[in-house]
């Protein structure tokens, strides 16, 4: 099952409860490129509610998997004096994103 979609827009941010979520992304070249799977305790959907961006993956449920879901009013009330920690730990998508074109 499709949890989100590359292009689309973000309203919720997710945190991963249990199982495993595939991440498949669409570069500028038209290529869809695998990234490293999601797993308990990741999150995603933070980028497009920082930047008010789309969706810059597309999420792949493998198997059975739990997410709780928040909504992007909540995101700001809940984590608005830790935004900026989960700025900096975006700039890690950008290194990870270079490991897999080697």
């Amino acid at each position: 099952e499709t949890i989100v979609r590359q292009g689309d827009p973000g309203e919720d941010f997710f945190l991963i409860e249990q199982g495993t979520i595939r991440v498949y992304k669409v570069d500028d070249d038209a290529v869809s490129r695998e990234y490293p799977p999601l797993t308990q305790g990741c999150y995603f959907g933070e980028l497009a509610l920082l930047d008010d961006q789309p969706r810059q993956a597309t999420l792949v449920a493998s198997g059975r998997v739990k997410c709780a879901r928040m909504s992007k009013d909540a995101f700001d009330r809940l984590l608005g004096p830790v935004i900026n920690i989960i700025r900096r730990e975006a700039s890690n998508y950008s290194h990870i994103q270079s490991l897999s074109k080697a």
